[in-house]
């Protein structure tokens, strides 16, 4: 049984020196997954930045909302002592009105 592969386009790329040929390889490999390759090579020195990426994340969402409530509290203490025309100076510009 022959593999018949037809190429459309191809490139070609220079590198200099071999300090980072393994991990071009592994990821040539991850890409292109020849069949009958059961091996998956590992990148030096990764990691896996979902669960960092998710605490950024979180930790961004609670800062906006902190924020949100300091500005929220502002706007009340303001009606409640009866002067509106200063909300304008206390709320942010994209603040949404109720």
């Amino acid at each position: 049984m022959a593999l018949e592969v037809r190429v459309t386009c191809s490139s070609v790329y220079l590198t200099i020196g071999n300090a980072h040929l393994k991990e071009m390889e592994s990821l040539l490999l991850r890409i292109v997954k020849p069949p009958g390759n059961r091996q998956i090579g590992r990148f030096i020195r990764c990691e896996n930045l979902q669960h960092r990426f998710a605490r950024d994340i979180k930790s961004l969402m609670r800062e906006e909302l902190s924020v949100r409530a300091r500005v929220r509290e502002k706007r009340t203490k303001l009606m409640v002592s009866g002067s509106r025309s200063c909300q304008s100076e206390v709320l942010p510009k994209n603040w949404a009105r109720h």
